[in-house]
């Protein structure tokens, strides 16, 4: 991380940091612990479903290995750092406290959105900002296909993690907020994602753009009841 915000420019050049020691900001063990324990998570006995295989079928292969085996310089480990790091460690512990009856799921739904929109998409766009600068300079010694698979997948995992992040959080919360909870199992249907094999949900009535005109109770809107369009009015204090 200092080796980076230090020296941007050449962060990637594996000519420039050579240090691939335990902690050298070229060091190639967090690649190594972060592939591990996702093949653990394949060959561990573990349930795995759709989204799992998904996700390690395409991001391992084409993300973990070569940022392990190939010279990224320290802008590796930013990535990763982002990218299966602080943010994923924070938001399993809240996970795990979520299981154990210690936090309520609204909490962690609320902390995942924000980790998701202020720490890891900005990081992971900027380590690919930094790659696209690097690829131009001719900071680099790794080779184009692999940084033509840094410069594209990561952005998307960052994006589209982070809507799935934004977009949980949201539908909870106006759930909890109209004191609708079975309106999952009623309105919110869950679909298969067909670029990513993930369960997301399926508004047919509010995406559709035919709002239902059903009055559902809320306190304190218009004398106890309150429609969608007036329900989606109320500021939420996700942040």
């Amino acid at each position: 991380m200092r080796a980076v915000l230090l020296d941007p420019v050449q962060a990637l050049d594996g000519r420039v940091y050579t240090d691939a020691s335990l902690f050298g900001s070229a060091s190639a063990w967090p690649l190594t612990i972060i592939n591990s324990v996702h093949l653990y998570h394949m060959v561990g006995g573990f349930a795995l479903t759709g989204a799992d295989y998904f996700h390690h079928g395409l991001f391992i292969p084409t993300l973990g290995l070569p940022g392990q085996l190939l010279r990224w310089g320290p802008l590796a480990n930013w990535q990763a750092f982002f990218i299966s790091g602080l943010p994923g460690g924070v938001d399993y512990l809240l996970l795990a406290l979520v299981k154990l009856g210690r936090l309520p799921p609204m909490t962690e739904k609320r902390v995942n959105a924000n980790l998701n929109t202020w720490l890891r998409a900005p990081g992971i766009l900027v380590a690919t900002v930094l790659l696209y600068q690097a690829l131009l300079l001719g900071n680099h010694v790794v080779p184009l296909w692999a940084v033509g698979l840094q410069l594209v997948l990561p952005a998307y995992n960052a994006l589209y993690f982070n809507k799935q992040a934004v977009a949980n959080y949201a539908v909870h919360y106006m759930l909890e907020l109209l004191g609708q909870r079975d309106l999952i199992e009623r309105r919110v249907e869950q679909r298969t994602s067909y670029t990513t094999g993930l369960e997301v949900m399926a508004w047919k009535d509010c995406a559709s753009g035919r709002p239902r005109r059903e009055a559902y109770p809320v306190e304190g809107l218009r004398g106890n009841t309150a429609a969608w369009k007036e329900a989606l009015g109320v500021p939420q204090r996700g942040s």
